[in-house]
């Protein structure tokens, strides 16, 4: 993932249910927005059974907004969507989440397409998600309950366990 963000040009599309990335890919995010390319991130409002996982989830985003990404939580139930999206060229979907448990602990399964056309269709499905979603602005993380706020600087290396 690390390398298909650095190849980035343009557009980054990452949809999650848990964005718990490591440091490397989070430095990798934050020099494609120096790049200037547009990154959205979506993922659910409310989550599953992963409820220590958001927390950590916050200060991440939190990062990422401040520095120009576009991040959005779906609110019309769970978002368990799993793809992303490169420069409308490259599609990355399948079983691994946005989060280190995914990308080095568990075995996962995804697909690479290359097809535009099946891409666009993709496009177009994530952006009526977007349309069901609230756009998230620093006064969201403001607006936390305490305990979220209080898990947030959780060590990387127990994130593995979320």
């Amino acid at each position: 993932m690390k390398k298909w963000i650095k190849e980035a040009n343009s557009f980054l599309f990452v949809a999650t249910p848990y964005f718990l990335p490591p440091r490397s890919i989070m430095d990798e995010l934050e020099q494609a927005l120096k790049r200037g390319v547009h990154v959205t991130i979506l993922g659910p409002e409310k989550t599953d059974t992963r409820l220590f996982a958001r927390p950590p989830s916050y200060q991440k985003l939190k990062m990422l907004v401040d520095k120009g990404a576009d991040v959005y939580v779906y609110n019309h139930g769970f978002f368990h969507g799993k793809v992303l999206i490169k420069d409308e060229e490259f599609m990355d979907i399948g079983t691994a989440n946005g989060d280190s448990r995914s990308f080095f602990l568990n075995d996962e399964s995804n697909c690479i397409i290359y097809d535009k056309q099946f891409i666009q269709k993709m496009k177009n499905s994530l952006k009526k998600d977007i349309e069901k979603s609230k756009h998230v602005d620093p006064s969201y993380f403001e607006s936390l309950p305490f305990w979220n706020k209080w898990f947030q600087n959780v060590p990387e290396f127990l994130q593995y366990y979320f």
